[in-house]
């Protein structure tokens, strides 16, 4: 009598490949889809990340006074974006301001710009990616106010700006808006010693 130790039948291979091929099918499967499903938890987090964070930072408001009557003539906020964040056109952006010395509840960019409540920027530096009209990652902005909708020698002592760029969260500043100004170019915000 012979015997058949270890040897299998075609049938058995057959199957054993076909159980071989499946497994490796629904392993790859597995894998695909759970690369998948990371992917879009990671663009998920992302937006939201976009939306908690202040992209705007503001350095430092300040008051001008260009005709020597010691009242403020311009308003200046010196503002950067935070790293590593995306570029915001500054067109889209809104300064809502709170004080009894402007008589516009909001300050606009570029050319549909209400008339007397229109911001103007000027680049004090520009970053790698500088884009016109554009708040990039490097770049500092002077975002420049002054129009007849100043009111000059009118004190608020709780003033507001808050900057609402297109993406994010908005950033506020409270400061107090003197009557008149002594030296010609002083800080509103941050109060303190600004030498």
């Amino acid at each position: 009598m012979i015997k058949r130790r270890g040897l299998a039948g075609i049938s058995a291979l057959i199957l054993m490949v076909a159980v071989l091929i499946s497994a490796f099918v629904i392993g790859y499967s597995l894998y695909t889809a759970t690369q998948t499903l990371l992917r879009q938890q990671e663009a998920v987090s992302e937006q939201k990340e976009k939306s908690l964070q202040r992209p705007v930072i503001v350095e430092h408001l300040r008051a001008q006074d260009l005709d020597a009557d010691k009242r403020v003539d311009v308003l200046v906020a010196v503002i950067r974006l935070r790293g590593g964040d995306n570029p915001i056109n500054l067109n889209d952006t809104i300064v809502l301001t709170q004080t009894s010395a402007i008589n516009c509840s909001a300050l606009t960019y570029g050319l549909d710009s209400k008339p007397g409540c229109r911001y103007e920027i000027a680049y004090a530096k520009t970053g790698k990616r500088w884009y016109q009209d554009h708040l990039s990652d490097g770049d500092l902005i002077e975002m420049r106010y002054s129009d007849t909708q100043l009111r000059k020698g009118v004190e608020d002592l709780s003033s507001r700006m808050v900057f609402v760029p297109p993406e994010g969260l908005s950033t506020q500043v409270n400061f107090e808006m003197p009557a008149r100004i002594y030296p010609p170019n002083i800080y509103l915000w941050p109060v303190g010693d600004q030498t």
